[in-house]
């Protein structure tokens, strides 16, 4: 698979970045601290993605977005009520995490 085809979606919390891996289903966690910022980093470099797409939650998304720029990875934010309408209009009442990073990437696509 190239780079071409790989699309990270990252749903950042105060204590965990839960990411998600597409096309497939791969998904992992990293604690939201320095140390899990480099191993998500470190990881992300290896996969080589196309684009990362991180959702913008009250300012805790910040390092990794620098972690990420400094490490020339390809990360932009996306606008959490992008995330709610897209949930919305694929018939699902309420924003989970499990759902969320995965269907990210399809609107990068788009």
């Amino acid at each position: 698979m190239t780079a071409a085809d790989r699309f990270v979606g990252i749903d950042i919390s105060q204590g965990r970045l839960d990411v998600a891996v597409t096309p497939g289903d791969q998904t992992f966690s990293h604690p939201n601290t320095e140390a899990g910022i480099q191993k998500l980093v470190h990881r992300l470099e290896k996969l080589n993605p196309r684009f990362i797409l991180l959702e913008a939650t009250g300012g805790y998304e910040f390092l990794l977005l620098a972690a990420l720029r400094e490490a020339a990875l390809p990360a932009c934010f996306i606008n959490p009520k992008l995330v709610r309408n897209l949930a919305r209009g694929a018939g699902i009442a309420a924003k989970t995490t499990a759902w969320t990073p995965r269907s990210w990437p399809s609107m990068r696509r788009g």
